[in-house]
Formats: structure tokens, C-alpha cells, sequence
């Protein structure tokens, strides 16, 4: 039985599926974002990863170091956004970075400042919205629960890849941060996994 720990926006219930994207990072997580932000008939905030369950907790526990990552995210994205402000997506993302904000200061029932931040970009078109966020895979059964009663619909979708695909993945990456412009070589690559 489905059950809520309080009254809910109607924005919820209004389309006909609301979904989840949790599991683990460098699983595809940000290309099925930009895919669901492209098609027309889903509805995705701008930023990927809202971390608003994590704080709205229904039972107090914050997995991780959801809060401190959070607004390392929105403050980096706030800086970047206003160096470009003339860009129409980088002001669509400074939209969607302040929405992230307000629902960050407000979780819990009825849960409106977070339907702001879902729903900004909502066409009539839409009849699936949600958002991607890995680290919901770390949340209580009772607050997944919480999730799913928005939704009559509602739906998880878990991403997960092969262990050691998704290491070297995570490695690469972090080493493109450091290479800079260059780009990865194989050898500084090959030099940099000895170590």
C-alpha cells in the first residue's frame, strides 16, 4: 500500500509517470539525462542531479556527503552561468540552478519547491518527468517508498555497469581533468595507472 507522509503538489499526479534514475556513477547517468532533456515528451530539471530526496529524508538520514557536494554543484554552476549570461541554455541553467536552491532549503510535504524545480521545463506535450540522481540509490526503503507514492506511476530505473569498466572510467575521467586542454595521451594514461 502506497502511502505519503503528508499532502503532495498535484504537478505529481498530473502526469502519467514520474521516474527515478539512482545507482551508481559512470553508468551512462548523464547521457540518459541529456536524452530525456532532448526528447519532447519528458521533462527533466536542467541540472541532473537534485539530491532533494536526500535531504528531505523521511526518516533523517542523509547518505554520504550529499549537502557538501550540493553546494560545491550549485555554486560552481551559478559561477559559470554568469560569465556566460547572454547564452538562452546558460540562462535556462541559471533558472534551473536557483529552482535546485529553493527546493534545497525547502524539502519535505507537499513537496512544491522541488515540483517547481522537476517541472521547469513542462510542455503539454510531457507525459513522463523525473530526474537522474545516483546517490538516491543510498536512501531508506521508507523514503523510496515516500518517492513512489507521488505517482500512481512512478517508476526507478537503476543504472549499474560492469565494476571494472566503470574504474577505468572514473579514472579517465579524473586524469582528462588533470591533462587540461591536451587531451588524454595513451602513454601519460598508461603512466598515470602505474602509480
Amino acid at each position: 500500500m502506497m502511502r505519503t507522509s503528508g499532502p503532495v503538489d498535484a504537478r505529481f499526479s498530473s502526469i502519467d509517470t514520474l521516474f527515478f534514475g539512482l545507482g551508481a556513477g559512470k553508468c551512462g547517468t548523464t547521457w540518459f539525462h541529456r536524452y530525456c532533456r532532448d526528447h519532447p515528451e519528458i521533462c527533466v530539471p536542467w541540472l541532473k542531479e537534485q539530491n532533494y530526496w536526500s535531504r528531505a529524508c523521511t526518516d533523517g538520514t542523509v547518505p554520504g556527503n550529499v549537502l557538501i557536494a550540493e553546494k560545491r554543484h550549485l555554486g560552481f554552476g551559478v559561477k559559470k552561468i554568469y560569465r556566460r549570461w547572454t547564452n538562452p541554455t546558460n540562462r535556462a541553467l541559471y533558472r534551473g540552478t536557483k529552482a535546485s536552491g529553493r527546493a534545497s532549503r525547502n524539502p519535505g510535504p507537499p513537496h512544491t519547491a522541488y515540483a517547481d524545480a522537476l517541472f521547469q521545463e513542462y510542455q503539454p506535450a510531457v507525459t513522463a518527468a523525473g530526474e537522474i540522481c545516483p546517490s538516491y540509490a543510498g536512501l531508506s526503503r521508507r523514503t523510496l517508498s515516500d518517492m513512489h507514492a507521488l505517482n500512481g506511476n512512478a517508476r526507478f530505473i537503476f543504472f549499474m555497469r560492469d565494476p571494472a569498466k566503470r574504474l577505468i572510467s572514473w579514472v579517465k575521467d579524473s586524469l582528462r581533468k588533470q591533462a587540461g586542454p591536451e587531451g588524454l595521451e595513451y602513454a601519460f594514461l598508461a603512466e598515470r595507472l602505474k602509480n
